[in-house]
């Protein structure tokens, strides 16, 4: 059987857990029922969403129309790294085997600190 990589990023509008799939219904996912299905992580993942999106404002200046706040993100980045080390440890806890985490956030926002 091959594991899922279950891969922790930033981007705008996504959270750390990245969801390049899509599951039987149609919604997005991360490859794996365990991760996309506990309460824990969706909650990890939100909150860290909602604090990596707060880095963002419009800026009509910008092709894409977003400024990104890097001042900001030093000063949010041990939160941030916080939420992702919840992230990652959560993961760990539940893994059956099915899956790796491939983490490629947490030294970026650690040389932030």
């Amino acid at each position: 059987m091959e594991k899922v990589i279950i891969q922790i990023g930033l981007e705008f509008i996504f959270g750390p857990l990245l969801r390049d799939y899509e599951d039987e219904n149609g919604n997005e996912s991360s490859g794996s029922a365990i991760v996309d299905n506990d309460p824990i992580i969706n909650s990890l993942d939100k909150e860290a969403n909602e604090l990596w999106c707060s880095l963002y404002s419009k800026d009509e200046t910008n092709s894409d129309g977003l400024r990104f706040d890097s001042e900001k993100e030093k000063e949010l980045a041990p939160k941030l790294l916080d939420l992702i080390s919840k992230i990652i440890e959560r993961l760990n806890e539940i893994n059956d085997g099915s899956f790796e985490i491939e983490d490629m956030v947490s030294e970026r926002l650690k040389s932030l600190i």
